[in-house]
C-alpha cells in the first residue's frame, strides 16, 4: 500500500503540527505501507529523508509556496500510489486532488480551517467544498474539530478520528532530574501561541523561562522581555534539535501552553510535555487543546490573554508540589493510554486498510 502526503513544506523548515504528523506517518513505512510526502522547499533541506520529495519554492504568497513545479510533480507522480492524502490547510494539495483518479483512494487529513484571511478563503471554498464532496475519507484529530468546523459537518459520515501520537519512550524521565522552578513553552514564534502573555505573566512569578521555537514574533517578544527587563529570567531558546528540546522538557517541573485563539487545534507540544512529565498550564480556548490535558486532571486550565491568571497559576504550581506531581503523573497515564506511538500506528493500519476495502 502506497501513500502520497501532500504539504507546502516539511521539517526542518517548516515546524508544527502538520509536519509533525506526516514524520509520524513516515515512521511508520515498511513492508506492507509506505509513505512518502511531496513538499516544497527553498533550500531542498529534508533532512536527507528519502520519503521526502521536494520542489522548488521561491517563498510564499499567503502562506501558499512560490513553486511553479508543484503541481505538475504531483499530478506525474499520483499514478504511483494507491491512497493521495492532501493535508489541509493547504489548497494547493485540494486542486491536486482533482487529478487523482478513480481507483486512487483521495483522504483529506484536516487539521484546520483557513481562518487568517476570510476572503482567501471565500475564494477557495470551492475548491475545498469540491475535494471534501470527493474525498473518500476525512481524517481529523480529535472530535472537537469536526464540531467546530461547520464546513465538515455535513460530511460526518466520512470523518475519521485518529489522535496525534507521542512516542513516550524518548520522554521518559526521573522527577529526581526535574528543576523545581524551570518553566517551558514551546512552538512557533506566531500571535496566536500568546507567549506575549507568558513574558507579563513571568514578570510576577520567581522562576526560570524558557520558550523554545522561532518565527516572526522574535523581535517583538525580546523587546518585551528587555522592556520588562527580565533578560536573565526569560530565555528565547530559538530553534533547536530535537534532543534539546526533549532534554528541555526532561528538566522542566511545568510546561505552559499559552495559546490565545482557535488557530491553536490541537497541541502536540503539551502532548510531548505530559509524556516529559511536567505539569501542564492551558487555556481555555475552544479546541481540542483544554481537553487534551485537562482541567484538575493533567493541567490547570486558564482564559486566554490572561497574564495576571496566568502568573497565579504557575505560582500555585510552583509551591504546590503534591498538586504539581499530580498533575504530571496523570499526564504521563494519559499518553500511554490514548496518545502511544503503538495505539497510532495500529489506528493507521486498520484506517488504511478499511478505506482500501470501501467499495470492493
Amino acid at each position: 500500500m502506497k501513500i502520497l502526503h501532500l504539504y507546502r513544506g516539511y521539517y526542518p523548515e517548516i515546524e508544527g503540527g502538520i509536519p509533525y504528523i506526516i514524520r509520524k506517518f513516515i515512521e511508520i513505512s515498511g513492508k506492507t505501507i509506505e509513505n512518502e510526502a511531496l513538499v516544497a522547499s527553498k533550500t531542498f533541506e529534508t533532512s536527507g529523508d528519502d520519503h521526502i520529495i521536494a520542489t522548488k519554492s521561491y517563498g510564499s504568497i499567503f502562506s501558499i509556496p512560490a513553486s511553479p513545479s508543484y503541481v505538475p510533480t504531483a499530478i506525474k507522480l499520483l499514478s504511483g500510489y494507491d491512497i493521495i492524502v492532501a493535508h489541509t490547510p493547504f489548497p494547493v494539495a485540494n486542486l491536486v486532488l482533482l487529478f487523482a483518479s478513480n481507483r486512487q483512494k483521495k483522504l483529506i487529513f484536516w487539521h484546520a480551517d483557513i481562518l487568517k484571511n476570510r476572503i482567501i478563503k471565500l475564494l477557495l471554498s470551492p475548491i475545498i467544498t469540491w475535494s471534501l464532496n470527493k474525498s473518500d475519507a476525512i481524517i481529523i484529530g480529535h472530535p472537537k474539530i469536526l464540531q467546530n468546523t461547520k464546513i465538515l459537518q455535513k460530511f460526518h459520515k466520512k470523518c475519521f478520528v485518529l489522535p496525534f501520537p507521542v512516542d513516550e519512550s524518548k520522554f521518559k524521565c526521573n522527577e529526581l532530574d526535574k528543576l523545581p522552578r524551570r518553566v517551558v513553552a514551546c512552538g512557533r514564534l506566531v500571535k496566536y501561541k500568546g507567549f506575549l502573555n507568558l513574558i507579563q505573566a513571568a514578570k510576577h512569578v520567581d522562576a526560570e523561562f524558557i520558550i523554545i521555537g522561532e518565527g516572526p514574533e522574535r523581535r517583538n517578544l525580546q523587546h518585551k522581555i528587555t522592556e520588562l527587563r527580565l533578560e536573565k529570567k526569560i530565555k528565547l531558546a530559538g530553534h533547536i534539535s530535537d534532543d534539546e528540546k526533549i532534554a528541555y522538557l526532561k528538566s522542566a517541573a511545568i510546561f505552559v501552553f499559552p495559546s490565545i485563539t482557535e488557530q491553536e487545534t490541537f497541541g502536540i507540544a503539551q502532548l510531548e510535555a505530559m509524556a516529559a512529565g511536567c505539569a501542564i498550564i492551558n487555556t481555555n480556548i475552544g479546541t481540542a487543546v483544554p481537553l487534551i490535558a485537562r482541567d484538575k486532571l493533567e493541567a490547570l486550565t486558564i482564559e486566554p490573554n490572561n497574564p495576571a491568571q496566568l502568573a497565579d497559576s504557575i505560582q500555585l504550581l510552583l509551591t504546590d508540589q503534591q498538586l504539581r506531581s499530580g498533575l504530571a503523573n496523570a499526564g504521563i497515564e494519559r499518553v500511554k493510554s490514548d496518545f502511544s506511538k503503538e495505539k497510532f500506528q495500529e489506528n493507521v493500519r486498520q484506517l488504511m486498510s478499511t478505506i482500501m476495502g470501501q467499495n470492493e
